[in-house]
Formats: C-alpha cells, sequence, structure tokens
C-alpha cells in the first residue's frame, strides 16, 4: 500500500516542515514539471520490518467485509486482497471505499501556522489528504471512492439477520474448504 499526497502549494509545505512527509517533498516539486495532481505513492512503514520475527497463520484464510467496512478496514481488506492471504467474502459488491488519511483544520495548522489561520467562531473542518493506493495486480488503483471488490458476495439471509449469521461463516467455511 502506498499513500499519494495531491501536488498543491500547502502539500508541498506540509512536505517540507513535516518530517513524517519528506518523502513526498520531491515529487510534489516534479508534479509542476509533468502536470500531475498527485505525487508518487510511498509506503508509510517498511513492510518487511514490521513483519520481521511474528508469527504467521500458514493455514487458509478468508476475510469478510461489508459496505461498512471503511477507512483503516479498507486498507485492511487491500492488503489482505493485494498481498493474496486469501479471498475476501463481501457481504456487499465492495468496502466503503475511505482509504485516505483524515486531518482536521487543527492539527494541519500544527504543521502550517503560515497558512492556515484560526477560523472564526470556532469552525472547523476536516480533510482527506493522503490518499491509500494499492499494490501489486491492482498498483496505483485508488482505494478512495472504489473500496475493494468481494471475490464472493453473500447477500445476508433471514438467518443471518436474525440469528448469528450462520449462513454467512457457511459461506466463510466453504471458502476455506
Amino acid at each position: 500500500m502506498s499513500f499519494s499526497l495531491p501536488t498543491t502549494r500547502g502539500a508541498l509545505a506540509l512536505a517540507r516542515t513535516g518530517p513524517g512527509f519528506r518523502p513526498w517533498a520531491g515529487s510534489i516539486r516534479a508534479a509542476v514539471e509533468t502536470g500531475e495532481v498527485y505525487s508518487q505513492g510511498f509506503p508509510l512503514t517498511d513492510p518487511e520490518a514490521i513483519a520481521a520475527g511474528l508469527p504467521r497463520f500458514t493455514g487458509p484464510k478468508v476475510l469478510i467485509t461489508d459496505a461498512l467496512s471503511y477507512s483503516a478496514a479498507d486498507i485492511f481488506a487491500a492488503g489482505f486482497q493485494d498481498n493474496g492471504l486469501g479471498p475476501v467474502l463481501g457481504t456487499a459488491s465492495r468496502t466503503g471505499a475511505g482509504g485516505a488519511n483524515v486531518w482536521t483544520h487543527e492539527l494541519l495548522r500544527v504543521w502550517l501556522p503560515e497558512l492556515l489561520t484560526e477560523l472564526p467562531r470556532g469552525a472547523g473542518f476536516r480533510v482527506a489528504l493522503r490518499r491509500a493506493t494499492r499494490a501489486r495486480g491492482n498498483v496505483d488503483v485508488p482505494l478512495e471512492d472504489l473500496g475493494v471488490l468481494a471475490d464472493e458476495v453473500h447477500r445476508p439471509t433471514e438467518r443471518d439477520v436474525t440469528g448469528k449469521n450462520e449462513d454467512l461463516l457457511a459461506a466463510a467455511a466453504a471458502l476455506l474448504a
């Protein structure tokens, strides 16, 4: 999973001043020449370093999602699918499609005090700034607005809704077999 920033003056200022954003600065500067709307994508962390030494379940896996799987759950589902960990079983055809980092005006003011002033009457806003793009067979496909397409769809049954998801769990077990 990679994350990119919009190629705006504010994003460039953020990349120059925020230590966690420096990898994006050169790409945003180059966008002036190329006309790109978004910077190159960079990972937030080194995936190999995070996984080093962790136990791994080597058996079959299935991930169950729904249309309310959003934001971090979208990112998790995309990583699960893109890395071939197993099928994604959705109760809807796609996840919620919220693959970006969201920050408040107040937080951005900490990093960009020369660009952002206090808003009148305590007003504020949130902005999706750093967008997630997918990997492997979905390289550079944005997660925001598209979500993760389920490999298999199980429409919830009456037994699922009134019971304990018996039919959904049976569908997941069938995918594991």
